[in-house]
């Protein structure tokens, strides 16, 4: 993912920090959104949590087309991400999990999330994320899903708005870019009501 897209965010990032739970990212590839999501960790006392495959995507399924094939995003294992949090003195924070959805998510210790951005693309990685997630997510927190395009038939697009019907669930739409709406790829925002 791109870092244009975190000052998108940040704020919902802020937001959900009041929540219960701890932060993660599902598809952090080289860690441009992951690294910044730390500070922000250390700053609310949350552990953030790493969870990609770090050799690039799975076998596209019938729903994901052409465009990601497998092997795509292929970063050689997460070494150079571990590189940047020992840099930024965030260890202590960081969980990371490599593996692909779904059978990496029985690694994950963490059972409860104020905020989690998944960026996985595909359509089947994506739904069983969503589904995962939803339970352990607390009350006033937060999933965003990173390449909403409305209309877009399959990928993480159809993704969405099939778990948000399986769920009965509404989500907003947040675009990546401050001002531009037009080719460039949206979030889904799923917000947990507070209790």
């Amino acid at each position: 993912m791109s870092t244009v897209s975190f000052p998108a965010l940040e704020p919902l990032i802020i937001e959900a920090a009041q929540a219960p739970g701890h932060f993660a990212e599902f598809g952090v590839f080289r860690g441009g959104t992951f690294l910044k999501m730390l500070p922000l960790a250390r700053r609310f006392g949350k552990r953030c949590v790493a969870v990609d495959s770090f050799c690039g995507m799975g076998e596209p399924g019938p729903m994901d087309g052409g465009e990601y094939p497998a092997g795509k995003f292929n970063v050689g294992g997460y070494d150079s991400l571990l590189d940047e949090i020992i840099r930024l003195g965030c260890v202590d924070v960081v969980d990371i999990h490599a593996g692909f959805v779904p059978d990496v998510l029985d690694q994950v210790i963490v059972q409860q999330f104020a905020f989690a951005h998944v960026d996985l693309d595909h359509y089947q990685p994506t739904v069983d994320t969503l589904l995962w997630l939803w339970p352990r997510v607390s009350p006033a927190g937060i999933i965003c899903v990173h390449d909403y395009f409305e209309g877009e038939p399959g990928l993480a697009s159809a993704a969405v708005r099939d778990v948000a019907e399986q769920l009965g669930q509404a989500f907003d739409v947040v675009s990546s870019r401050e001002g531009v709406t037009v080719g460039v790829s949206s979030h889904a925002v799923f917000r947990k009501d507070g209790e």
